[in-house]
């Protein structure tokens, strides 16, 4: 089984919750489940993430089975626009490493990071790593 899509919510809350506590105590989803909405221990983005996971596992079994196949073989959410443009930057940030010693294609790629950058700014978009 390759990875399972989940919803860009479920999957940033996953995201949340496995940097909080890590992937071996989201396996244990009765300790998830007993900070549900009442939580003292976890606020904000934290409480956020556990209420999503849950409420998402509550609604019905199936909902259960994917949590713990996304636990197993990992997830894909879909990326949000400021993530793809982030992905696309790197890809060609790559590039123009790998294309150091090729003059040509060196400044080519140097053209295409620049080019984003700028886009960016005139639309007055910031990503973190790429112009902020």
């Amino acid at each position: 089984m390759g990875k399972v899509k989940v919803s860009k919510e479920l999957g940033l809350a996953m995201d949340v919750l496995k940097d909080l506590i890590g992937i071996d105590e989201m396996y244990k989803f009765e300790n998830v489940l007993s900070h549900y909405k009442k939580s003292t221990k976890y606020t904000g983005q934290h409480q956020e993430a556990i209420n999503t996971i849950v409420n998402f596992v509550k609604a019905s079994k199936g909902n259960r089975i994917t949590y713990y196949n996304a636990l197993q073989h990992g997830y894909d959410r879909p990326l949000s626009p400021e993530e793809k443009v982030f992905a696309h930057y790197e890809e060609k940030r790559k590039a123009t490493l790998d294309n150091f010693t090729n003059s040509n294609k060196f400044h080519e790629s140097l053209g295409e990071l620049k080019g984003i950058k700028q886009t960016l700014n005139l639309l007055g978009i910031n990503i973190e790593g790429i112009n902020n």
